[in-house]
């Protein structure tokens, strides 16, 4: 299962992908091209950008202690692409996770992300 979302992120999921930020309360734009992921705010007047590269392990560590981040987690955090099934719909998710333990406890997400395109 792993592999195969690792697939559809990087082959079928290209471009631009919007997701609603639980946390947050706003938006969030991603490019992903290849295994390289570009993170920005979207529908706000904040002005950052974030970049990391996925592993094969559908996550990778990203760091918003960036210049225009408004409130980023003191630490860089796991950021790891998952699915989320209601009702027979299959709709891509962000899962964000402290990998030290220092914010929360290692297997209790921080944070999810929903994609809303």
């Amino acid at each position: 299962m792993v592999k195969v979302l690792y697939y559809i992120i990087l082959y079928y999921m290209k471009g631009e992908l919007i997701f609603y930020d639980i946390h947050d309360n706003d938006y969030k734009k991603i490019y992903i091209n290849n295994n390289k992921i570009k993170i920005f705010p979207y529908k706000n007047r904040e002005k950052w950008e974030v970049n990391c590269k996925l592993n094969s392990n559908n996550s990778c560590l990203v760091n918003f202690n960036v210049k225009g981040k408004s409130n980023p987690p003191p630490i860089p955090i796991e950021m790891v692409f998952s699915q989320i099934i209601y009702n027979e719909n299959i709709s891509l998710a962000i899962v964000f996770f402290d990998p030290t333990g220092k914010l929360q406890k290692k297997n209790i997400p921080l944070n999810i992300w929903y994609n809303v395109n």
